[in-house]
Protein backbone atom coordinates (compact mmCIF):
# COMPACT_ATOMS: atom_id res chain seq x y z
CA UNK A 1 0.00 0.00 0.00
CA UNK A 2 1.15 3.47 -0.96
CA UNK A 3 1.80 5.89 2.10
CA UNK A 4 1.08 8.78 2.30
CA UNK A 5 4.10 10.79 0.86
CA UNK A 6 6.14 14.30 1.97
CA UNK A 7 3.60 13.70 5.44
CA UNK A 8 6.40 15.08 8.24
CA UNK A 9 7.06 18.05 5.42
CA UNK A 10 3.49 18.88 5.36
CA UNK A 11 2.49 18.84 9.11
CA UNK A 12 5.06 21.13 9.62
CA UNK A 13 4.18 24.10 7.26
CA UNK A 14 0.22 23.49 7.97
CA UNK A 15 1.88 23.43 12.04
CA UNK A 16 3.41 26.68 11.10
CA UNK A 17 0.54 27.84 9.77
CA UNK A 18 -1.72 27.24 12.23
CA UNK A 19 0.37 29.08 15.11
CA UNK A 20 1.34 32.11 12.48
CA UNK A 21 -2.75 32.56 11.71
CA UNK A 22 -3.51 32.86 15.53
CA UNK A 23 -1.07 35.27 16.26
CA UNK A 24 -1.63 37.49 12.83
CA UNK A 25 -5.61 37.14 13.43
CA UNK A 26 -5.55 37.83 17.12
CA UNK A 27 -3.35 41.18 16.29
CA UNK A 28 -6.12 41.94 14.16
CA UNK A 29 -8.80 41.63 16.63
CA UNK A 30 -6.76 43.20 19.42
CA UNK A 31 -4.71 45.61 18.29
CA UNK A 32 -5.59 49.34 17.65
CA UNK A 33 -5.29 50.65 14.29
CA UNK A 34 -2.84 47.48 13.13
CA UNK A 35 -5.15 48.08 9.69
CA UNK A 36 -4.45 51.17 7.89
CA UNK A 37 -7.29 50.42 5.07
CA UNK A 38 -10.84 51.72 4.56
CA UNK A 39 -13.09 51.42 7.68
CA UNK A 40 -15.52 48.78 5.11
CA UNK A 41 -12.01 46.87 4.56
CA UNK A 42 -11.06 46.86 7.98
CA UNK A 43 -14.54 45.15 9.41
CA UNK A 44 -13.69 42.60 6.35
CA UNK A 45 -10.22 41.85 7.50
CA UNK A 46 -11.16 41.51 11.17
CA UNK A 47 -14.23 38.97 10.18
CA UNK A 48 -12.18 36.89 8.56
CA UNK A 49 -9.74 37.25 11.33
CA UNK A 50 -12.37 36.00 13.87
CA UNK A 51 -13.38 33.07 11.36
CA UNK A 52 -9.80 32.21 11.33
CA UNK A 53 -8.99 32.32 15.25
CA UNK A 54 -12.48 30.68 16.28
CA UNK A 55 -13.06 27.86 13.73
CA UNK A 56 -10.38 27.46 11.08
CA UNK A 57 -7.30 27.14 13.79
CA UNK A 58 -9.25 25.08 15.61
CA UNK A 59 -10.09 22.57 12.61
CA UNK A 60 -7.07 22.63 11.59
CA UNK A 61 -5.45 21.76 14.78
CA UNK A 62 -8.09 18.71 15.41
CA UNK A 63 -7.64 17.82 11.73
CA UNK A 64 -3.76 17.35 12.21
CA UNK A 65 -4.08 16.47 15.38
CA UNK A 66 -6.21 13.19 14.39
CA UNK A 67 -4.49 12.35 11.75
CA UNK A 68 -1.21 11.97 13.51
CA UNK A 69 -3.18 9.41 14.75
CA UNK A 70 -3.90 7.83 11.78
CA UNK A 71 -7.07 9.35 10.99
CA UNK A 72 -8.12 9.85 7.21
CA UNK A 73 -11.09 12.00 8.27
CA UNK A 74 -8.61 14.43 9.81
CA UNK A 75 -6.66 14.13 6.70
CA UNK A 76 -9.49 15.62 4.57
CA UNK A 77 -10.17 18.25 7.32
CA UNK A 78 -6.99 19.00 7.45
CA UNK A 79 -7.25 19.57 3.54
CA UNK A 80 -10.17 22.06 3.94
CA UNK A 81 -9.21 24.00 6.70
CA UNK A 82 -5.63 24.95 4.79
CA UNK A 83 -7.72 25.82 1.91
CA UNK A 84 -9.13 28.56 3.59
CA UNK A 85 -5.92 30.16 5.00
CA UNK A 86 -4.71 29.98 2.14
CA UNK A 87 -7.74 32.25 0.02
CA UNK A 88 -8.53 34.31 2.89
CA UNK A 89 -4.31 35.18 3.19
CA UNK A 90 -3.91 35.42 -0.39
CA UNK A 91 -6.55 38.25 -0.12
CA UNK A 92 -4.58 39.99 3.08
CA UNK A 93 -1.57 39.56 0.83
CA UNK A 94 -2.34 41.75 -2.35
CA UNK A 95 -5.20 43.36 -1.00
CA UNK A 96 -4.60 44.62 2.85
CA UNK A 97 -2.34 47.81 3.01
CA UNK A 98 0.79 46.48 4.62
CA UNK A 99 0.96 46.93 8.29
CA UNK A 100 2.88 44.96 11.38
CA UNK A 101 1.69 41.73 9.99
CA UNK A 102 2.00 41.70 6.58
CA UNK A 103 5.24 39.25 6.79
CA UNK A 104 3.23 36.83 8.70
CA UNK A 105 0.23 37.10 5.88
CA UNK A 106 2.98 36.12 3.35
CA UNK A 107 4.52 33.70 5.67
CA UNK A 108 0.86 31.97 6.26
CA UNK A 109 0.03 32.17 2.53
CA UNK A 110 3.27 30.46 1.69
CA UNK A 111 3.27 27.82 4.18
CA UNK A 112 -0.50 26.95 3.74
CA UNK A 113 -0.40 27.09 0.55
CA UNK A 114 2.53 24.35 -0.11
CA UNK A 115 1.12 21.98 2.94
CA UNK A 116 -1.74 22.04 0.83
CA UNK A 117 -0.08 20.85 -2.23
CA UNK A 118 2.34 18.49 -0.19
CA UNK A 119 -1.00 16.99 1.39
CA UNK A 120 -2.63 16.61 -1.96
CA UNK A 121 0.15 14.79 -3.57
CA UNK A 122 0.71 12.38 -0.10
CA UNK A 123 -2.74 11.00 -0.56
CA UNK A 124 -2.93 7.56 -0.44
CA UNK A 125 -6.30 6.65 -1.92
CA UNK A 126 -6.51 2.57 -0.95
CA UNK A 127 -6.52 4.00 2.68
CA UNK A 128 -8.88 6.72 2.35
CA UNK A 129 -11.26 4.05 0.85
CA UNK A 130 -10.71 1.61 3.80
CA UNK A 131 -11.66 4.34 6.13
CA UNK A 132 -15.20 4.06 4.83
CA UNK A 133 -15.93 8.08 5.30
CA UNK A 134 -17.03 8.58 1.69
CA UNK A 135 -21.70 8.19 3.07
CA UNK A 136 -22.32 11.57 1.99
CA UNK A 137 -25.41 12.03 0.62
CA UNK A 138 -23.90 11.85 -2.93
CA UNK A 139 -26.50 13.78 -4.93
CA UNK A 140 -27.46 15.85 -2.67
CA UNK A 141 -23.81 17.26 -1.80
CA UNK A 142 -22.89 16.92 -5.18
CA UNK A 143 -25.75 19.09 -6.44
CA UNK A 144 -25.22 21.53 -3.35
CA UNK A 145 -21.75 22.08 -4.65
CA UNK A 146 -21.99 22.78 -8.02
CA UNK A 147 -24.96 24.79 -7.17
CA UNK A 148 -23.15 27.11 -5.07
CA UNK A 149 -20.01 27.19 -7.66
CA UNK A 150 -22.76 28.91 -10.43
CA UNK A 151 -24.51 30.94 -8.05
CA UNK A 152 -21.81 33.29 -7.35
CA UNK A 153 -20.63 32.48 -11.22
CA UNK A 154 -23.65 34.44 -11.72
CA UNK A 155 -23.29 36.87 -8.79
CA UNK A 156 -19.85 37.94 -9.54
CA UNK A 157 -19.67 37.66 -13.69
CA UNK A 158 -22.60 40.54 -13.58
CA UNK A 159 -20.78 42.48 -11.24
CA UNK A 160 -17.83 42.31 -13.11
CA UNK A 161 -20.23 42.94 -16.30
CA UNK A 162 -21.45 46.13 -15.27
CA UNK A 163 -18.13 47.50 -14.19
CA UNK A 164 -16.62 46.66 -18.07
CA UNK A 165 -19.85 48.26 -19.58
CA UNK A 166 -20.02 51.40 -17.20
CA UNK A 167 -16.55 51.84 -17.39
CA UNK A 168 -17.01 52.44 -13.49
CA UNK A 169 -15.60 50.85 -10.60
CA UNK A 170 -18.11 48.36 -8.78
CA UNK A 171 -19.80 50.34 -5.97
CA UNK A 172 -18.85 47.20 -3.23
CA UNK A 173 -15.44 47.76 -4.49
CA UNK A 174 -15.06 51.05 -4.71
CA UNK A 175 -15.78 51.27 -0.67
CA UNK A 176 -12.89 49.15 0.02
CA UNK A 177 -10.94 51.53 -1.41
CA UNK A 178 -9.72 49.05 -4.24
CA UNK A 179 -9.71 49.13 -8.33
CA UNK A 180 -9.92 45.51 -8.47
CA UNK A 181 -11.85 42.74 -6.28
CA UNK A 182 -9.75 40.11 -5.70
CA UNK A 183 -12.26 38.53 -3.94
CA UNK A 184 -13.79 37.88 -7.95
CA UNK A 185 -10.17 36.88 -8.88
CA UNK A 186 -9.80 34.12 -6.22
CA UNK A 187 -13.64 32.38 -6.26
CA UNK A 188 -13.41 32.54 -10.29
CA UNK A 189 -9.99 31.25 -10.77
CA UNK A 190 -9.53 28.71 -7.43
CA UNK A 191 -12.65 28.29 -5.60
CA UNK A 192 -15.75 28.17 -7.50
CA UNK A 193 -14.02 25.63 -9.75
CA UNK A 194 -13.10 23.63 -6.89
CA UNK A 195 -16.67 23.06 -5.79
CA UNK A 196 -17.64 22.74 -8.94
CA UNK A 197 -15.21 19.89 -9.84
CA UNK A 198 -15.88 18.11 -6.03
CA UNK A 199 -19.57 17.99 -6.93
CA UNK A 200 -18.91 16.77 -10.27
CA UNK A 201 -17.01 13.77 -8.62
CA UNK A 202 -19.90 13.39 -6.89
CA UNK A 203 -22.63 13.27 -9.10
CA UNK A 204 -20.23 10.64 -11.24
CA UNK A 205 -20.37 8.43 -8.44
CA UNK A 206 -16.79 8.51 -8.75
CA UNK A 207 -15.00 6.29 -6.19
CA UNK A 208 -12.59 8.97 -4.64
CA UNK A 209 -14.99 11.97 -4.69
CA UNK A 210 -15.08 12.63 -1.42
CA UNK A 211 -11.26 13.28 -1.03
CA UNK A 212 -12.38 16.44 -2.92
CA UNK A 213 -16.24 17.17 -1.63
CA UNK A 214 -14.96 16.96 2.36
CA UNK A 215 -12.60 19.44 1.97
CA UNK A 216 -15.29 21.82 -0.13
CA UNK A 217 -17.51 21.47 2.00
CA UNK A 218 -15.36 22.46 5.29
CA UNK A 219 -14.08 25.56 3.19
CA UNK A 220 -17.54 26.38 2.10
CA UNK A 221 -19.02 26.48 6.30
CA UNK A 222 -16.19 28.32 7.31
CA UNK A 223 -16.18 30.77 4.25
CA UNK A 224 -19.27 31.30 4.71
CA UNK A 225 -19.51 31.60 8.06
CA UNK A 226 -16.72 34.80 7.51
CA UNK A 227 -19.32 36.75 5.26
CA UNK A 228 -21.83 36.29 7.89
CA UNK A 229 -19.21 38.04 10.17
CA UNK A 230 -18.18 41.15 8.05
CA UNK A 231 -22.45 41.19 7.60
CA UNK A 232 -22.81 41.12 11.31
CA UNK A 233 -19.60 43.66 12.10
CA UNK A 234 -21.26 46.17 9.26
CA UNK A 235 -24.21 45.81 11.28
CA UNK A 236 -22.33 46.50 14.65
CA UNK A 237 -20.96 49.52 12.60
CA UNK A 238 -24.46 51.32 11.87
CA UNK A 239 -24.37 50.02 7.92
CA UNK A 240 -27.55 48.97 6.32
CA UNK A 241 -27.49 44.89 5.64
CA UNK A 242 -29.75 43.20 3.19
CA UNK A 243 -31.72 40.39 4.66
CA UNK A 244 -31.33 38.59 1.29
CA UNK A 245 -27.87 37.75 1.15
CA UNK A 246 -27.70 36.88 5.04
CA UNK A 247 -30.04 34.67 3.92
CA UNK A 248 -28.44 33.17 1.49
CA UNK A 249 -25.18 32.83 2.85
CA UNK A 250 -26.74 31.40 5.74
CA UNK A 251 -28.50 28.37 4.13
CA UNK A 252 -25.41 27.66 2.59
CA UNK A 253 -23.60 27.54 5.81
CA UNK A 254 -26.62 25.36 7.41
CA UNK A 255 -26.46 23.01 4.47
CA UNK A 256 -22.40 22.50 4.15
CA UNK A 257 -22.12 22.30 8.11
CA UNK A 258 -25.09 19.37 8.16
CA UNK A 259 -23.11 17.37 5.49
CA UNK A 260 -20.10 17.81 7.43
CA UNK A 261 -21.36 16.65 10.09
CA UNK A 262 -22.86 13.67 8.40
CA UNK A 263 -19.28 12.71 7.30
CA UNK A 264 -17.92 13.53 11.27
CA UNK A 265 -20.27 11.64 13.10
CA UNK A 266 -19.77 8.42 11.76
CA UNK A 267 -17.24 5.56 13.53
CA UNK A 268 -13.82 7.08 13.72
CA UNK A 269 -11.79 4.94 11.16
CA UNK A 270 -7.73 4.65 10.91
CA UNK A 271 -5.76 4.65 7.99
CA UNK A 272 -3.00 2.26 7.60
CA UNK A 273 -0.38 2.71 9.98
CA UNK A 274 2.44 3.56 7.87
CA UNK A 275 0.74 6.04 6.00
CA UNK A 276 0.65 8.18 9.84
CA UNK A 277 2.48 11.37 9.93
CA UNK A 278 5.86 11.01 10.92
CA UNK A 279 6.64 8.12 8.75
CA UNK A 280 7.07 9.52 5.08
Amino acid sequence: MTRFTHSRLAAAFATAALVLAAIASTAGLLIPHLYRDTESWVRQAQASDITTIALAVPVLGIGLWRARAGSALGYLLTLGALSFLAYGYAIFSFAVATNPMTPLHYAILGLSTWSLVLHIVGIDLDTIDAAGIGRVPRRTTGWFLVGVASLFVVLWGGQIATSIVTGKTAPEVAALGLTANPVWALDLAFALPFLAFAGNLLLRDRRHAIVAALPALVFSAVMGLSILAIFGLDALAGQRVDIVPVALVGSIVTIATILVAICVMQPPTTIAREARYGTG
